[in-house]
């Protein structure tokens, strides 16, 4: 008989470990099966008793799938990339940044002229400022009343359903200030959610994350509110597009661009609707940030048309653009 760490196994050694591996295999069980097996043949190495079995030519502990799946009853986990909102539409207006109390009215009515005809309006992201609840809150002056704040965005939605017949709502980085500091337990994103709701029902679609897709006829986008922000324009949108391959029009800049990326892909900046003349903490920054350009872009199967907003004049600019 082998000699192992002065054990002399026996012909009953052998068919206790043969059988206890068995077994473990069997059941699936991987952890202490050495050391229960060394403790019963009463070998003190369980490292020992792995060399024995080894030399005998019997299988390896290894995972049983099954019977794991038969000892541990867990839940599946969701699968996310199944919840991202996907859109179809025949005309859309996209904007977004209205950062409420500080939206521009004046631009916002005349984007909602510009949507004239378009079956969905896309909001990207940043519905309200929030200030009271980010690390410009010593900067806020006051000015960010939640009540108002929520009640004005409520109206907004009112005013883009009477132009259009759906209103698809992704949210931004401003949207989720107050469910970070409460740990999810408010937000004003969830208000909003349940009086759309309740007065709209689906015409008001609520994303669940800052990115969705839209399809106009074979056109594809990607729409996202990232938090990423460079100073060169047309940056992040262009890395964005790269990485979905697909044309991508992109929330948060302010700054109302278009232009290619490397793969060819249409990258679009919506410099959106907030007046930067209102935000207060555009007063206290000293970051070499260029003026704010807001703006907006109409999408339909065969074209898409940008407008953006010459913050120094006020002029608009419309360019037309085959998809």
């Amino acid at each position: 008989m082998p000699q192992t760490e002065n054990h002399v196994y026996t012909e009953e050694d052998r068919d206790i470990v043969s059988m206890m591996i068995a077994d473990a295999i069997a059941t699936g069980k991987t952890s202490g099966v050495y050391e229960e097996i060394a403790a019963e043949i009463g070998v003190g190495n369980p490292d020992a008793v792995r060399k024995y079995a080894r030399s005998l030519g019997l299988p390896p502990i290894r995972l049983n799938k099954q019977a794991l799946e038969a000892l541990w009853q867990r839940p599946p986990v969701p699968d996310l990339a199944s919840q991202v909102l996907h859109i179809e539409a025949e005309r859309a207006g996209v904007s977004g940044d209205k950062h409420e109390p500080f939206m521009n009215r004046n631009l916002f009515y005349y984007f909602l002229d510009a949507c004239q005809g378009c079956d969905t309006i896309i909001d990207l992201g940043d519905d309200g400022q929030y200030d009271a609840f980010s690390k410009f809150a010593s900067r806020s002056s006051g000015s960010d009343d939640l009540a108002q704040t929520v009640e004005w965005i409520e109206q907004d939605i009112d005013l883009e359903l009477q132009v259009a017949e759906r209103v698809v709502k992704i949210p931004g980085n401003h949207d989720y200030f107050l469910s970070r500091i409460t740990n999810g337990a408010l937000g004003p994103w969830a208000l909003i959610n349940t009086w759309a709701k309740a007065k709209y029902g689906d015409r008001v679609v609520f994303s669940k994350f800052p990115i969705a897709y839209l399809a106009l006829g074979k056109q594809k986008w990607v729409l996202h509110h990232p938090d990423s922000y460079r100073v060169v324009p047309g940056s992040v949108a262009r890395e964005f597009a790269d990485e979905y391959s697909c044309n991508t029009i992109c929330g948060h800049s302010h700054v109302t661009n278009e232009s290619n990326s490397k793969g060819g892909y249409c990258a679009i900046d919506v410099g959106g609707l907030v007046d930067e003349r209102l935000v207060p903490y555009r007063y206290f920054t000293d970051k070499p940030y260029s003026k704010w350009v807001p703006g907006w872009v109409v999408l339909t199967p065969n074209n898409h048309s940008l407008t953006k907003i010459d913050p120094l004049d006020g002029t608009f600019g419309t360019s037309q653009m085959v998809n």
